[in-house]
C-alpha cells in the first residue's frame, strides 16, 4: 500500500503558533489526525516551540515519530 500526504512548507523550525496547527496543547502544535484509508494507521504533524515538525504515524498498540526536514 502507498499513501502520500502532501503537507505545505513549515521551515526548519517552529515558530510560537503553525499554521497547519488545530490543536494547542501546552507548548506543542499538533495538525488534524489524517486516517489512511485500508489501514489501521493514523498520521499527524506535532511540533514544540523551538524544534522541527515530526509525522506521527499511529496504529494500534504502537507509534512512529518521523522528524521532517526542511
Amino acid at each position: 500500500m502507498t499513501a502520500t500526504v502532501s503537507l505545505q512548507d513549515q521551515g526548519a523550525e517552529v515558530d510560537v503558533h503553525l499554521p497547519w496547527c488545530s490543536n494547542h496543547e501546552g507548548d506543542e502544535c499538533q495538525s488534524e489526525e489524517m486516517f489512511i484509508p485500508g489501514s489501521s494507521l493514523s498520521v499527524w504533524l506535532a511540533a514544540a516551540v523551538g524544534e522541527r515538525p515530526r509525522l506521527v504515524i499511529d496504529q494500534p498498540g504502537d507509534y512512529i515519530e518521523v522528524v521532517v526536514r526542511a
